[in-house]
């Protein structure tokens, strides 16, 4: 498994990775307006302040997106694994090395909004 940052080849993956994991939710994903911080994830119009991907072997299996509100307030805006993924610490790992790149830009509150019925999420 490896953390890293982004490139425009994720692109592809992380929109791959939010439209399965809101298809289990029932949720539509649009790319275009309230999705758009990882429609645009990886590329160079992107307005996210951190991106990373964990990746294991070739695959991406899930992204973290954070948005800068301030400058000591960011929020996570994008952070999805794939089903078959879960469990296994991914998603914790991904979150601590977002958290900390975070803290290296000076960011010391992070906000997370999400719904009672997304538990993975509620319980990191």
């Amino acid at each position: 498994m490896q953390i890293l940052k982004s490139v425009p080849s994720d692109n592809g993956a992380a929109k791959d990775l939010v439209r399965i994991s809101c298809d289990t939710f029932g949720i539509e994903t649009d790319f275009d307006n309230l999705d758009k911080a990882i429609g645009l994830f990886g590329t160079i119009d992107s307005k996210n302040s951190i991106e990373l991907v964990c990746v294991i072997d070739v695959d991406v299996v899930r992204c973290v997106a954070i948005q800068r509100l301030t400058p000591q307030d960011a929020k996570l805006v994008g952070f999805h694994v794939g089903a078959n993924r879960q469990g296994h610490g991914i998603g914790r790992a991904l979150l601590s090395a977002a958290i900390a790149e975070a803290t290296a830009l000076g960011i010391t509150q992070q906000n997370l909004d999400t719904w009672s019925h997304m538990e993975a999420a509620a319980h990191l």
